[in-house]
């Protein structure tokens, strides 16, 4: 029963990084109003795609490696990948956050 709580959280954190980048997120109108640099660098733009991408990639490894691990197959990677990846997130969620200010 705990590998199927795994691999839903995984897969949450997965569909709701790819439904903001690939469904919610696909006009770029939504970041004009935070272009207001002088030198044209859009920081909230830049920090909140860095957020989402980085979401998306780093919970969509450890979703293969738990269901590979319910089937026996790559449990020592599965381990290794819910102890760095979710850090990973934190990190780059907290850098984000600085670059949107």
């Amino acid at each position: 029963m705990g590998n199927l709580v795994y691999l839903g959280v995984a897969f949450y954190w997965v569909s709701f990084a790819a439904m903001d980048l690939f469904r919610y997120r696909t006009s770029d109108d939504i970041f004009k109003l935070a272009d207001i640099e002088k030198d044209g660098t859009n920081w909230y733009k830049i920090g909140t795609l860095v957020q989402l991408w980085t979401r998306f990639v780093a919970w969509t490894i450890p979703l293969i490696t738990q269901a590979l691990s319910m089937f026996g197959m790559a449990a020592s990677l599965n381990k290794t990948a819910w102890t760095i990846f979710p850090l990973i997130v934190g990190v780059t969620t907290f850098v984000a956050n600085f670059m949107k200010g």
